[in-house]
């Protein structure tokens, strides 16, 4: 019995090995990986396009009315929960959520109209 057990623990143990062992041989070194993948830095278009789109938003906002633009402003700038928006600007929860609605509406109108109009 003890030689059946030790044979089983023989078995795992060089199976356990056998994975390090592959892993090791087929590892690839970490500086040729780092070369070979794409840096993180945004090329000088796509900070062009994101400024871009952050001034089309920053131009439908400008547009809100006043409580739909600090509730807007409050929940996506500061991201702020709905109970305490409502806590800072006086208003019911289920007002801010009236005003969050519409000014989201607003917003994503606006900006189809600015891209509508630029095409």
């Amino acid at each position: 019995m003890r030689i059946a057990i030790n044979l089983q623990k023989d078995y795992w143990r060089d199976r356990r090995m056998q994975f390090w062992r592959e892993t090791q041989a087929n590892a690839i070194d970490f500086d040729l990986a780092s070369e070979s993948l794409p840096s993180g830095e945004r090329s000088p278009e796509s900070q062009m396009l994101i400024r871009e789109q952050a001034a089309m938003v920053w131009e439908v906002v400008d547009n809100l009315s006043m409580r739909e633009r600090s509730v807007f402003l409050l929940r996506y700038m500061d991201e702020l929960q709905l109970n305490e928006i409502g806590r800072r600007t006086g208003l019911k929860v289920g007002a801010v959520k009236v005003y969050m609605r519409r000014a989201l509406l607003k917003v994503r109108k606006g900006l189809e109209e600015v891209d509508r109009l630029r095409k």
